[in-house]
């Protein structure tokens, strides 16, 4: 750690490893289209896998069609990040794709659900103007044997999926948000639509389930956060702030990021006693700085901490909270238009007072 003239701790980091996407030339072998360079993605157009096997990997869609898969393959005994195109049959050719997300309902039987929207333009005769229409797709990401396409009659946004209780059992719906300011829901035998002028949604249980908060992000720059009793459907709490340029990102996380004891270790751990987690939401707009408001089951939407130098490069667009230094607490990297990767980590002043510096 280093004091900077601006006052504010600069964080180098110094281990990380990249995997460069496939190019033109790798999705569309024998097409001399002369583009050598990765095709664009969206900050919709990515979701989390979990394999059958247990291990992670990063899905990637492209807006050509193409969707890429990022994960971590063993060799000679080292892990390699590698890229690999894995086929959709079910994706139109021409289709441009919008969002993408993932619902892995049970790994051991390979209940892998792809939600992906895309937009396809048909020209119904030769003098007639082409028409756009957009479509839902769901369909299994281990068997062909099921899929489903779902025309829309409005464009898709953010494409996200949460639990819901269901006569008391736990069910995975996705949430779609669409330019009809509402937010719709799909299970996999019903619809359902919610009003909200809505860019980003982020949802998160805890307490096993007892309680949800729900922190949203909207295309004036509002934001709302609310505090639910899932168990009796009752609202708790509800926050709201207006910034002056619209949400592109709102992300609720905790600093503390913990993981189960394996059980190859004999030495018990001494169990904490279960408390409230202290979340945060970390909201990005397109045209002021990134901020954290802290602790909002607490404090609500107050006293924000503004991320330094988050709106030098360009629009914030997405988000990544992760532990990526190992040392048990999460960071915070933001993706800008700009092409640029911050990272923020936070430093208590305990850590500042061990260091001699204030």
């Amino acid at each position: 750690m280093e004091e900077s003239k601006t006052g504010y701790k600069s964080w180098k980091w110094t281990d990380a490893h990249f995997c460069n996407l496939p190019t033109h030339t790798l999705l569309y072998p024998g097409m001399s289209c002369g583009i050598s360079t990765t095709p664009q993605t969206n900050v919709y157009g990515h979701a989390k896998v979990i394999d059958p096997d247990g291990s992670n990997k990063f899905l990637v869609a492209s807006r050509v069609g193409k969707f890429i898969s990022l994960e971590y393959q063993i060799t000679m005994d080292k892990l390699a990040p590698s890229a690999k195109i894995i086929p959709f049959s079910y994706i139109p050719a021409g289709a441009e794709l919008v969002s993408l997300d993932v619902i892995c309902k049970s790994v051991h039987h390979k209940r892998i659900v792809v939600g992906v929207t895309f937009i396809k333009f048909e020209e119904e005769s030769e003098d007639a103007e082409s028409t756009c229409k957009q479509y839902l797709n769901l369909q299994y990401l281990f068997s062909d044997c099921f899929s489903q396409s779902i025309d829309l009659d409005f464009t898709p946004y953010q494409l996200t999926h949460t639990s819901i209780f269901v006569a008391g059992k736990l069910e995975s719906v996705f949430l779609l948000i669409g330019s009809d300011c509402k937010i719709h829901m799909y299970r996999e035998v019903s619809v359902s639509v919610f009003v909200g002028h809505v860019h980003w949604i982020d949802i998160v249980y805890f307490n096993q389930y007892s309680r949800r908060l729900t922190a949203r992000g909207h295309r004036d720059g509002g934001i709302t956060v609310s505090h639910v009793n899932v168990d009796s459907n009752e609202m708790l709490s509800s926050w709201s702030l207006q910034h002056d340029s619209p949400i592109t990102c709102i992300k609720i996380f905790t600093l503390e990021y913990s993981v189960s004891q394996p059980g190859f270790i004999s030495e018990k751990r001494k169990v904490r006693k279960v408390v409230d987690p202290v979340f945060h939401v970390l909201a990005l707009s397109a045209l002021e700085p990134a901020a954290v408001y802290r602790n909002v089951l607490s404090n609500g939407l107050k006293e924000p901490l503004v991320l330094p130098q988050s709106n030098k490069f360009d629009v914030p667009l997405c988000v990544c909270i992760v532990d990526i230094d190992f040392d048990g607490c999460n960071e915070i990297m933001i993706g800008t238009y700009g092409q640029e990767l911050l990272a923020y980590k936070f430093i208590s002043q305990k850590q500042t007072s061990k260091s001699g510096k204030s």
